[in-house]
C-alpha cells in the first residue's frame, strides 16, 4: 500500500476522534446531561421507586410489556447452551422495543421542544439517580426502627423496594445480609442507570442511550435472585 494511502487513513481517523471528541464534549449535551441528571434526583428522592422499582423508567415500562413473556420462556433450569440462546431471542426482543420507544420519542423531541426541555426529560427516563437513594433511605429507616431478632419486621414500605429493583428474596436472610444487597444495589446501579447512559448520550445523543438502556434493562428483566446465566454472559 503506498504511503499516500497510509496517510489518508491516518487523516480520517484523526477526523473522526476529532468529530467523537466534539460531540462528547459539546456543551450542549453536557447541559442536557446535567438537566436530566438534576431532574431525575429531584423526582426520584420526592417521589420515590415506581411500584417499588427504584430502576429507570424505561426500564419498567419494557418489563411492563415483555416482562412476563421473557420470564417465561428464560427457564433457569436449561443448559448453559439453550440460556445463551434464549438470551440473545430476549435482547433482540427488548432491543426491537427500545427502537419502537426511541422513534416515539425522537419524534416528539423534533415536533415539540417545551422551551428545550422536552430532551431532558427523555434522557432522565433513561436514568435514575434518586430512586435508589430513597429506597435504600427507607430500608436504613426500617433497619433502626423494627429489628426483630436479626431479621427486619417489615412491610412494603421498608425493604419491599430494595427487592422489587434487585429482584432479590430478601425473606431468606438477615439484617447484614439486606444491608450488603441494598449498598450492592446502589454501587452497580449507578454505574448500569446513571454512568453507562449518559456516557452513550454524550457519545451519540438520545438513540445510543435508549438503545443502551434497552440492552440493560434485558440483562435486569431476566435475573432472579441476582442470578442470570444466558444474557449474563453475552
Amino acid at each position: 500500500m503506498p504511503s499516500s494511502d497510509y496517510v489518508a487513513i491516518i487523516i480520517m481517523l484523526i477526523d473522526f476522534l476529532n468529530s467523537l471528541i466534539a460531540q462528547v464534549f459539546s456543551v450542549e449535551r453536557i447541559e442536557i446531561a446535567m438537566i436530566a441528571m438534576v431532574l431525575s434526583a429531584f423526582l426520584g428522592l420526592l417521589i420515590g421507586p415506581i411500584s417499588g422499582n427504584a430502576n429507570p423508567v424505561l426500564w419498567v415500562l419494557l418489563d411492563k410489556i415483555g416482562g412476563d413473556f421473557s420470564r417465561k420462556i428464560y427457564n433457569v433450569e436449561r443448559s448453559l447452551s439453550s440460556l445463551r440462546f434464549r438470551g440473545l431471542v430476549l435482547l433482540g426482543f427488548y432491543i426491537c422495543l427500545t427502537l419502537i420507544v426511541s422513534i416515539f420519542v425522537g419524534s416528539i423531541n423534533d415536533h415539540i421542544s417545551f422551551g428545550g426541555f422536552t430532551e431532558p426529560f427523555f434522557l432522565a427516563l433513561v436514568i435514575s439517580a434518586g430512586a435508589p437513594w430513597s429506597a435504600l433511605i427507607r430500608l436504613h429507616h426500617a433497619i433502626q426502627a423494627e429489628p426483630h431478632k436479626g431479621k427486619l419486621k417489615a412491610g412494603r414500605g421498608s425493604y419491599f423496594d430494595i427487592a422489587v429493583s434487585t429482584r432479590t428474596n430478601l425473606n431468606t436472610t438477615d439484617n447484614h445480609g439486606i444491608i450488603r444487597v441494598g449498598i450492592g444495589f446502589v454501587a452497580t446501579h449507578f454505574d448500569k442507570a446513571v454512568v453507562a447512559p449518559l456516557f452513550w448520550y454524550l457519545i451519540a445523543g438520545l438513540p445510543a442511550a435508549y438503545l443502551y438502556a434497552g440492552i440493560a434493562a434485558a440483562r435486569w428483566g431476566v435475573s432472579k435472585d441476582g442470578f442470570s446465566k444466558g444474557v449474563g454472559d453475552i
